[in-house]
């Protein structure tokens, strides 16, 4: 006679318990593999940087080279450079999406970082003042990657209020300026071809200036809005707001 099994039992779990020290190997491997991770990252964006460096030395050698040129018209010198700051934007602005694209990823290792040195000191106290946690090195929209809460100074209050006008890091910085430059170039061009030499210096120069700064706001103001999309589509807190990771021993 067949017997029937009850398939409304609980089935028997078989798989065997991880032990603590099994565990901390398995933390160690994951920390090694997002430190690999992390400095992968730091040197694609120093390469990227690099290369637009050398870029923009290309391009500057190719224009100085061309207002030696003496059987060029000024209309066709002009229009030439400005073809020439044009592209320089374009590779610019790409150079720019890179790098936060791979800010984001960094805050993404950053914090990955931290939890694991979180997970492994967590049932040593004694030993948990002496972590070094990576600090976000984008204070100024708080994102929130450490289990340290610091506390707030005059200088993270004036990033706070003006993060529109805050870079991202120095090779976004300066990303951002000679694309502000580049399109003043163009500007100040423009102007002197089509009005012949017509517009006042000062009122050009007082132009020009609006325009570089306008230009340099609007660059950091796309960068954060661009690098807080990314941070929200992850389980990065924002906001001074700790993660969930680190509540149980976040401290001041």
């Amino acid at each position: 006679m067949a017997v029937k099994k009850n398939i409304l039992a609980p089935k028997q779990d078989n798989s065997p318990e991880l032990s603590e020290i099994s565990l901390s190997a398995a933390l160690l491997k994951e920390y090694d593999g997002l430190l690999n991770l992390y400095t992968h990252t730091e040197n694609s964006i120093n390469s990227i940087f690099n290369f637009y460096v050398t870029l923009l030395t290309t391009l500057t050698g190719a224009i100085i080279v061309l207002m030696q040129i003496s059987n060029l018209s000024q209309g066709n010198l002009s229009w030439t450079i400005s073809a020439l700051l044009v592209l320089l934007i374009l590779f610019g602005v790409i150079t720019q999406d890179f790098l936060i694209y791979k800010d984001a990823e960094l805050a993404y290792f950053t914090m990955a970082i931290n939890s694991v040195k979180e997970s492994l000191f967590k049932n040593f106290p004694e030993a948990q003042s002496q972590i070094f946690f990576l600090s976000s090195p984008y204070s100024h929209i708080r994102v929130d990657v450490s289990p340290l809460q610091l506390r707030p100074t005059l200088l993270g209050k004036i990033e706070k209020i003006f993060w529109w006008m805050w870079p991202l890091g120095m090779p976004q910085l300066f990303v951002s300026l000679m694309n502000s430059l580049a399109l003043t170039a163009i500007f100040i061009l423009l102007i002197i071809s089509l009005m012949a030499g017509a517009v006042p210096v000062f009122r050009l120069i007082i132009t020009s200036i609006f325009v570089l700064g306008s230009a340099y706001i609007a660059q950091c103001i796309y960068a954060n809005m661009k690098f807080k999309g990314k941070i929200s589509q992850g389980h990065i807190s924002m906001n001074g707001e700790i993660h969930p990771w680190f509540q149980n021993s976040a401290r001041k």
